[in-house]
């Protein structure tokens, strides 16, 4: 079977890294041609002859990222017809992001051809920008797909209201692969946070939190990994002031070196489009317990005082976990069954390619 795979995005996270996962997964029993705009995902799907997309349109963006996607609408349209023309003998389309979603969805079901949505996130945050114009164009095509696939119960929640009554839609949660065996050397530290640098990620939060950390386990440390917003990562910078013991590593070349090495991660995202938290599953799979905020997605993997705590003070959920050892060593254990129960990446991506194939 043919499938074309199309992701227009502006970042790098963990949606992508599951559809990267996934890309690969159906090119092994499909004839898969995977398109995207963003250069990183490109060279990282290399191996799959992926696509690049030369035009991108951000009507879900900001301000300036609307002006240019009017400019460069018309280009993308064009690229989009010059797809489907040359996949004609594809019978399935899957789409993960917003654009290609209105601009290829009519022209496809007027083709006969199959066509499958994923949603990782909730839309009314976005949908609100702009006059509500991307919620307009949404709403137009959103009863054509075949199928939308929403991540979490909270997507799913949220989103009902964009789709007409009869829409397929249906929940499946993403999973994290099963760790490598073999790991960088990282020396011992406290507390790890692994995440986008993205205000709404909570890292401004976790670095206020940490104050009264310290005050009470001074030798207490804190990394904090990812990339992302620069101006964010400068005002992270700002704010961790003379603190000690907190550390910005930006990207890490090997993270599951350093979820090894570490005794606990935070999550403490409040971000109103988070998905589902691939950085929640990755954790677990290495058998570290979360601490995050009591919020949704996140609160539907980390189940408090099993594999993690869920509280609305940081501060409290991580000393402690950091002064009961025996209880970090119990919540340790139950992250590692709770992965190998209910997050694996080879269970969900079975989940996926059967409900595009079917």
């Amino acid at each position: 079977m043919d499938i074309v795979f199309v992701n227009q995005t502006f970042g790098l996270g963990g949606a992508e890294t599951f559809n990267i996962s996934l890309a690969n997964y159906l090119s092994k029993s499909s004839n898969l041609h995977f398109y995207t705009n963003n250069r990183s995902l490109h060279k990282l799907t290399v191996n799959l002859n992926s696509q690049f997309i030369p035009f991108s349109v951000d009507f879900i963006g900001d301000w300036k990222g609307f002006l240019k996607g009017l400019l460069s609408f018309p280009f993308l349209q064009l690229n989009y017809i010059y797809i489907i023309i040359k996949n004609n003998s594809a019978q399935t389309y899957y789409f993960t992001g917003y654009i290609e979603k209105i601009l290829l969805t009519p022209w496809l079901k007027f083709l006969g051809k199959k066509v499958v949505w994923v949603e990782f996130g909730p839309l009314n945050t976005i949908f609100n920008k702009f006059w509500h114009f991307p919620e307009f164009l949404y709403r137009l095509v959103s009863g054509l797909p075949d199928k939308v696939i929403f991540s979490s119960q909270n997507s799913s929640i949220q989103n009902q209201q964009y789709y007409p009554t009869n829409t397929n839609l249906t929940v499946i949660p993403l999973g994290s692969p099963i760790p490598p065996v073999r790991f960088s050397k990282v020396p011992k530290f406290d507390v790890l946070c692994l995440s986008r640098l993205e205000p709404g990620k909570g890292q401004d939060l976790l670095i206020k939190a940490w104050v009264k950390v310290a005050k009470v386990l001074p030798k207490a440390t804190l990394y904090i990994a990812g990339t992302g917003d620069n101006n964010y990562f400068s005002q992270l910078k700002t704010l961790i002031g003379s603190q000690k013991n907190i550390y910005l590593l930006g990207r890490v070349e090997d993270k599951y070196a350093y979820l090894k090495s570490c005794k606990l991660t935070v999550f403490p995202s409040v971000w109103p489009l988070e998905g589902f938290g691939l950085v929640i599953t990755e954790s677990l799979s290495m058998g570290k317990p979360v601490v995050a905020f009591d919020h949704p997605p996140g609160n539907e993997i980390i189940k408090s005082g099993y594999n993690g705590l869920l509280s609305g003070s940081l501060s409290e959920n991580i000393i402690y976990l950091l002064k009961n050892p025996k209880v970090l060593q119990k919540l340790s254990q139950n992250a590692r069954l709770s992965f190998e129960k209910s997050f694996r990446e080879d269970i969900y991506l079975k989940s996926y390619a059967s409900a595009i194939l079917s």
